[in-house]
């Protein structure tokens, strides 16, 4: 009994390090790809633009929306009554 149970938890820990593994690299090859192609640098610099002509501040408003992500900042849709507006979010300020 005690030979199954860890065969079955050993199972489970090399298929969540197989599967770990698998999304990990198809991850970096999507990056990859959008480094390669030039659509993350198109991406960060409509972000910047973003940022420089309408700032950064979503506080005070009703709710928002994201539209794209790159990395950890984001374009969002931010809705303060009834006007919509795009705002960057980025939790590292540049």
């Amino acid at each position: 009994m005690h030979r199954t149970i860890i065969a079955l938890f050993a199972g489970i820990f090399i298929g969540g390090l197989s599967v770990g593994s698998y999304r990990l690299n198809v991850a970096r090859n999507q990056f990859k790809v959008g480094v390669a192609t030039g659509q993350v640098i198109a991406q960060t610099k409509i972000m910047n633009d973003i940022h420089e002509k309408l700032g950064s501040d979503y506080s005070q408003s009703d709710g928002y929306c994201p539209l794209y992500e790159v990395k950890s900042d984001a374009v969002v849709l931010v809705d303060r009554k009834g006007v919509k507006t795009l705002r960057v979010y980025a939790p590292r300020q540049k």
